[in-house]
Order: structure tokens, then sequence, then C-alpha cells
């Protein structure tokens, strides 16, 4: 299932970051891993600065702290941050045109529907 997020609201071409994002699966049963894969691309012609992806979590899916530090480990994301209704990763610059794929797994604790779960990208200093 994927969904397409942009920060502020508005028409695509106008946004400086567009988001994608793709839960693997729509449903989960308990003990099961939902594989995500987000790409968040930078339009704009300035440099970015600090870039914030807020992963919605929808009820009932945690994230897996490897996955997490790995990206970290990577260098693809500065740090993260696990809050209960998102995850957010903060990268550290993207070039202009630059589209940044990121992938981690979440967990089911309870039976679970992806759908209509929000998820966004900004730039760190600009909200």
């Amino acid at each position: 299932m994927r969904r397409w997020g942009y920060h502020p609201e508005g028409a695509e071409g106008e946004e400086p970051l567009a988001l994608r994002v793709d839960y693997g699966r729509t449903r989960a049963e308990v003990g099961s891993i939902v594989p995500v894969e987000l790409q968040v691309r930078y339009r704009s012609a300035e440099a970015s600065g600090m870039v914030v992806v807020s992963l919605g979590l929808p009820a009932g899916l945690s994230a897996l702290p490897e996955d997490l530090q790995s990206l970290v480990d990577s260098g693809q994301v500065a740090r993260f941050e696990v809050g209960a209704e998102a995850v957010s990763l903060y990268l550290d610059r993207l070039a202009t045109g630059e589209a940044k794929k990121l992938s981690l797994r979440l967990k089911a604790k309870s039976k679970v529907d992806t759908q209509g779960v929000g998820s966004l990208a900004y730039l760190y200093y600009h909200p």
C-alpha cells in the first residue's frame, strides 16, 4: 500500500519535499513483521539543512530498535526518536533532486490495519 505525503500541504510541484511511504502489508497478526519502505525527495534549489521524516505508526505496531540503530550506524539518518504515534528520522542534508530511500520493519503487538496513518517530511528549520 503506497502513500504519498507532502508538507506543508499543497500542490505537489510547489513543495520542496515529497514523501512516499509503502507499508509492505495492509494487515498484520500479532507477532508478524510489516516491512516499510520510505522515499523522501528534495526538490528545492537551495541547501536543505536537516530534514525530518515523521513515519506514522499504526496502532499496535512498533519499530524494531535494531533497524533504527542500523539506519544511524550506516549513516542514512543522523538520529531518530520513537514516539507513541510516530518515529521521527532526522536526515542531515539532501542535495537538490536527491531521493533518499530508507527501509525498516515494524512488529505487530496486536492485530493491525495499516490504512489511514499519516506520515510527513519537513525541513527542520521550517516545520
